[in-house]
């Protein structure tokens, strides 16, 4: 591949081509009552046809791709899920003749200080990674792909467009300008790896007395806005390390300690890193989690934890008035909706929190809770008239989603309950 594409004319077309491939896909496998075999081999296909496309436009649509890759765990065959996931470390390169005029045109006379390996080490949605040797030492060098920030309002508007016109179809009245707002303000940070050093830095000092965690050392001198240089930080990603047959103890470890980062960015120190992608954790023959991207990094003021605990805890005491007041006051659902639609809400809502209720292993591969996790979101979409996605906690609970899919790989079960009395019931408000 030579260059992105940037421009709304030149995107549109793919956009569009993959919505109708969609469409087409689903309509091929209800008229013709595909099943087993049949019914995999066609989302292979379509799931092969979605990560080129999406793979070739780059930014935020690679994007989109990335994030179904860990949202359809529970609903694509492995076969497609497999396709997907190469988007997080397989998609196709640019030419490096534009990585190298990118690096000349950021670093000037300091490009020379580092040798490069013009092959890409990996590739990402919105940079592309390479190894390189500075100062007698390995390094990673990921660099942005010029004006790759101009396709994200492009590919948001085409997304906001279709999705818009399908509300008003169902006849809903949801205004979608918050979520895309928080949306287009997420994917714009990670263009800024200025800020994200910033992040890695802030993250190193949190985590620098927890031997579970390791995070990479930033190199200043030869990093700026669209060029960020770190450490090379050893490890396996978490499918390369399940594939070394990890014993019970290493995946329980593992796992809960995965858990324990979550609870601790959180609670403790307001500050998480919400991109699940897989590429984003590696793990050491010590068992050692080492944190690589904080370029969507959120901080979450007390203000809002309290609220969030608040619901949290209605629902736990399966309290239907309080789950449905604090949400509203917290906009997540919009008072006009119906006594039907608030039901499915509160239904939802104390539904998801009930692998904390049980003082007993949860596992994470129990099919039912996702089943029922499904149907609540199939029927809150359904139902609702008014309230959009809430943009408040959308990348909060892809993080948290992220690590469910994670301990689900690992085949584990944790007490769920001890970490509710340790960060929820005990804490202060």
């Amino acid at each position: 591949m030579s260059k992105i594409k940037t421009g709304l004319w030149s995107r549109t077309p793919k956009l569009l081509k993959l919505a109708v491939t969609a469409v087409a896909s689903e309509v091929k496998e209800k008229v013709m009552n595909l099943e087993g075999a049949k019914l995999i081999q066609e989302r292979v296909l379509f799931a092969k046809k979605m990560a080129e496309q999406l793979g070739d436009l780059k930014g935020a649509a690679m994007k989109v791709g990335q994030l179904l890759s860990l949202d359809a765990g529970d609903f694509l065959p492995p076969e497609a899920l497999e396709v997907l996931q190469k988007l997080h470390k397989s998609a196709e390169p640019i030419d490096f003749a534009i990585i190298e005029e990118q690096l000349k045109n950021e670093l000037k006379e300091k490009r020379n200080l580092f040798k490069i390996n013009p092959e890409a080490f990996a590739v990402a949605s919105i940079g592309q990674v390479h190894l390189a040797s500075y100062n007698n030492e390995e390094i990673i060098l990921k660099i942005q792909y010029p004006d790759v920030e101009k396709t994200i309002p492009t590919d948001l508007k085409m997304l906001k467009f279709v999705l818009s016109h399908g509300s008003s179809l169902m006849q809903k009245s949801i205004d979608l300008d918050p979520f895309f707002k928080e949306l287009e303000n997420t994917l714009m940070q990670e263009t800024d790896y200025a800020l994200e050093a910033h992040y890695l830095e802030r993250a190193g000092f949190l985590f620098k007395d927890d031997s579970r965690f390791l995070v990479p050392k930033i190199f200043p001198e030869i990093s700026t806005r669209r060029v960020i240089a770190m450490e090379k930080m050893q490890g396996r990603t978490i499918a390369e390390w399940l594939k070394s047959s990890p014993s019970k103890e290493a995946r329980e470890e593992i796992g809960k300690n995965l858990f324990e980062l979550f609870m601790l960015e959180f609670f403790s120190f307001g500050f998480v890193q919400t991109d699940p992608n897989p590429g984003n954790f590696l793990i050491t023959d010590d068992r050692q989690i080492v944190l690589l991207d904080f370029g969507a990094t959120k901080d979450y003021d007390q203000d809002f934890r309290t609220h969030y605990v608040t619901i949290l805890r209605a629902a736990y005491a399966n309290d239907y008035e309080e789950v449905l007041k604090c949400s509203q006051d917290f906009k997540l659902i919009d008072p006009r909706e119906s006594k039907e639609t608030c039901d499915i809400f509160v239904g939802m809502m104390t539904s998801l929190i009930q692998p904390f209720r049980e003082n007993k292993p949860f596992a994470f591969t129990d099919h039912e809770y996702y089943k029922d996790s499904k149907r609540y979101a199939f029927e809150i979409t359904k139902s609702c008239k008014h309230s959009p996605p809430p943009e408040k906690l959308i990348f909060l609970h892809r993080k948290l989603g992220g690590i469910f899919q994670f301990l689900k790989q690992l085949n584990i079960e944790l007490n769920l309950h001890e970490y509710w009395l340790k960060h929820f019931e005990t804490r202060p408000l």
